[in-house]
Parts: C-alpha cells; structure tokens; sequence
C-alpha cells in the first residue's frame, strides 16, 4: 500500500510537475522561433550562426523556466537574463547589418566571420554551462558561512545622518571642482564628449570620476533605510534622488555606474518592498538600452542640436533599430571575435597577465600616475591593443584570452560556485543588510579588471560604512546574564 503523501510533499510535487512543464514549453518555443527565423533568413551567414546563437540564448534563459520558484535576481536568473539580452541584442544586429559586422575584422572573408561568429556563440554556450554546473554542483558549500555576519545589527539613526552627509560633501566638492572645469550649465546633458574629456587624458583625475560616484552610496543607504522603517515617502524622495546623482555622474561620459546603481536599487526594491515582474523588468531594461543609445551618441559628436528628450522618443517608438544600435555601440561581438582571431594563431595566451595588474589597484593614480603603464592585457585593454577598437571583453573572453578553452571551463565553473554561495548566504541570512551586500556585489562584482574596481567604488565602502551606522545588537544570553547579575546586586 502506497503511503499518503505529507502536507509538505505536495506543494514540492507540483512546483517540480509545473517546472517540467514550463521547460518544455520553452524548449518548444525556442525551437519553434529558430525554425521560423532561420527560414525567414535569406543571408547565409545568418543561417550559419542563427542555430548556435539561439542555443546560447535558450541556455541562459533556461533557469527563468525550470525554477520551482522563480527569484528573478537570484544568480543564475539575473546573469541569464543580463547576458541572454546582449546575445539577443547581438543577433538583432546581424539580422539589421544584413551580415557579421565585426569592425576592423569585417574585412575578412565571409568563411571566417563566420567561423568567428559561432566560436563566440561556443564560448557563450561553455561558459554558461561551466557556470550552472559550479551553482549547480559547487565543490566549496562552506565559503557561505565566512562572508560577514550581519545579523542582529540595528540602524543608528544618528550615525546614518552623519555618514549621508559626509559623503555628500565629497561628492558635491568633487563635482563642483568637475563642474567649474567643464562649464556651461548645470543642466546640459548633450556635452558628454566634453564632460569625458575634463579627466580621461589626464591619470591623475581619477579621483574626480571616484568621488563623484560616491555620490551613490548615500543614496542606496537611504533607500535602504527607507524600506527598513517602511517609510513611502522616504523610498520616493531615495528613487528621486538616485535620479538626480545619476543624471550628473552621467555628464562625467560615463553611463556604466548609474546603470549598475541602478540595477542594485531595483534589487533592493525586489527583496525589501515588492517584488518585481518580470515583464517591468524587460521594459526597464530596453529603456536602459534606449537611454545608453541616446547617451552615447552625445558623448560620440562634438556638436549636438536636438535635445534628450526628442532623441529618446525617437529611438524608443523603434525598438527594433534600438537594440541594433545598441549592438552597434556596445561592439561585444567584435570584441569576442577579436580575441578568438588573435589568440593563440597569432598570439600565445595570456597566462594570468591580464590579472598583473591587481597587487597595485589599491594606489590611487592621482598618486602613482604610471602605475600600470601601457603594457597592459585587461579585460579593458586587450581589444584596443588587438584591433584598435576601445572596447572592454567579458569574463569569460578574458578567460579563454588567458587559458583558452579549459581557463573558460574551470573559471565559469568556480565563478558559479562562488555565486552559489552568495546566494546561500543572503537566503540564509534573510537581513536588510546581508541583502544590501549581497545585491550590491551581484551587481557590480566580477573578477576581471573593471568588475574589480567596482567593488573597490561600492561594495568595500558600504560594507565600511554599515559598520559604521548599525550597532550589533546584545545577544540573548548576554542580556540573560546581565540582568541575573543585576537581580542579585
């Protein structure tokens, strides 16, 4: 006789019956567009790289549909579907360029742009399945456990107070030294190109660009501080301040930290408000696209004659030449096939060198100006020393640059172990603050060059400042034992 099943079993049983089932009608789906795509498509280099390109989509994509219950900011849902965007961007691009555009490489024959092309959707497709193994499968469970404790930390209003207003005053000293160099008006988002130029030729402003991003941290910590009291209004006056920061840091020419700030807080408001659907997010993420698209093409010409405004509501009302456009600035693919042109026919790899430059990240340029020099192969210098092109690579294309097509494996592989437990670490903890750290290094965090100077910008000092504005809280025993020891007094 079969046993009943207990009141627990149930819900587990049918969660994992409804997540067999998403599965396949996703798998069906992806298989269903690529057939009809691929049959559509009249360019042969297309039909080439369509099949391989989609299956690196529908594998990024694949944790949003077998999840018995979806976290949409959970590790392997927030990396699919960030990466998966770009892949789709990418292949929106080929579809309107009518062939691989690949920059300086696209005077190759068409044979190897397209060979280029469907090692890149490999590298996609290894790199993501070494990363769901590692999240998967992880071979170290106990580093969740020596990430900081910070349960059982109360807020100290009065502290929160006098850490906002201190790194308010770095930020408006620094961006009025950033301003009175610039000029003009405060207002004027068409000058990025100027806005740019005022730090990038000189090494030692780069504590301009540092301490103008500090202008952030506040932010987030009222944000923070606002859903913890369950205060609206402070949540509203948090989002329209962050837009405000945002809106100056973005005249520096820099759009990355307000994007990633961006995406942290609307973490934030996920776990510590309401939760977030997923259809807001997409909407959320092309307005991104538009807004960078729009951005970038300020920061490109010298002279500007229409406005924000008329630029947005033009791309916009053409999601389609958007997403191209986007691919067209943001040059990932080329970038890719760069790397996999170069290395190892013309090249050696790398061998661990685009990391040489880490033991000195900590000096500030403004002290040390050629610290690095120019013999560097960063994840933000290998393209333009390739090809010319300025254009960062992603992780795992730094990987293989470096270790070829193992380094990608086991990299990706312990990329994911270490995701996984972070996320064990915030799931466990369930604390307004353990989530601020773990969001924030969600965000911003990764190990290659860039990914590690931002969290040196964000992730370091608000772990500094929450020691500095949250007070632990006496344990139970202690205040047991204190008061036994007053009673008998």
């Amino acid at each position: 006789m079969t046993a009943a099943p207990t009141v627990s079993s149930v819900p587990a049983s049918r969660s994992s019956l409804w997540a067999l089932i998403r599965l396949v009608l996703f798998l069906g789906f992806a298989a269903t567009i690529m057939v009809f795509v691929t049959g559509e498509a009249d360019n042969q280099e297309i039909v080439a790289v369509l099949p391989l390109m989609c299956a690196a989509v529908a594998l990024y994509l694949l944790p949003l549909f077998t999840a018995r219950s979806l976290d949409l900011f959970s590790p392997t849902s927030w990396t699919g579907l960030k990466d998966g965007f770009e892949l789709v961007v990418i292949l929106v691009g080929i579809f309107f360029a009518g062939r691989i555009e690949l920059g300086p490489l696209s005077e190759l024959s068409s044979a190897r742009r397209i060979s280029l092309a469907q090692q890149a959707a490999l590298l996609h497709l290894t790199a993501r399945s070494a990363y769901l193994i590692g999240f998967s499968w992880p071979i170290m469970r106990s580093l969740a456990r020596r990430l900081p404790n910070l349960t059982a930390r109360s807020w100290r209003p009065s502290r929160v107070v006098w850490a906002c207003v201190l790194l308010f005053g770095v930020f408006a000293i620094t961006y009025a030294e950033f301003q009175s160099r610039l000029g003009g008006s405060l207002w004027d988002i068409t000058r990025l190109r100027e806005g740019k130029a005022v730090w990038r030729e000189d090494a030692t402003m780069t504590w301009m660009t540092r301490g103008v991003q500090i202008g952030f941290l506040p932010v987030i910590i009222i944000f923070m501080y606002a859903s913890a009291v369950r205060s609206r209004a402070g949540l509203i006056f948090a989002g329209a301040l962050f837009f405000f920061i945002a809106f100056l840091a973005n005249r520096l020419g820099q759009r990355g930290p307000a994007v990633m700030v961006g995406a942290a807080m609307l973490m934030l408001f996920h776990y510590r408000w309401r939760k977030v659907p997923l259809v807001l997010f997409l909407g959320l993420l092309f307005v991104a696209v538009v807004t960078a698209n729009v951005l970038g093409t300020f920061r490109s010409s010298g002279h500007v004659e229409t406005t924000f405004d008329d630029e947005f509501a033009t791309r916009i009302s053409r999601p389609g030449e958007a997403m191209a456009d986007h691919a067209s600035d943001r040059v990932r693919l080329t970038a890719q096939a760069a790397v996999l042109h170069y290395f190892p026919d013309k090249r050696d790899f790398l061998w661990g060198e685009s990391w040489a430059p880490l033991p000195t990240m900590l000096i500030p340029k403004w002290i040390w100006a050629e610290k690095h020099g120019d013999d560097l192969w960063t994840d933000t210098r290998i393209v333009p020393r390739l090809i010319g092109v300025q254009a960062p690579v992603s992780f795992p294309t730094m990987l293989y640059a470096n270790f070829s097509w193992v380094g990608v494996f086991v990299g990706m592989y312990l990329w994911g172990v270490f995701h996984h437990n972070l996320y064990a670490w915030h799931s466990a903890a369930k604390d307004p603050l353990t989530t601020l750290m773990y969001v924030l290094t969600l965000a911003v965090f990764s190990p290659a060059f860039l990914g590690i100077s931002a969290a040196l910008q964000y992730v370091v000092p608000m772990l500094v400042v929450i020691y500095f504005v949250t007070a632990r809280a006496p344990s139970t025993h202690s205040t047991l034992m204190h008061s036994s020891r007053t009673r008998r007094d």
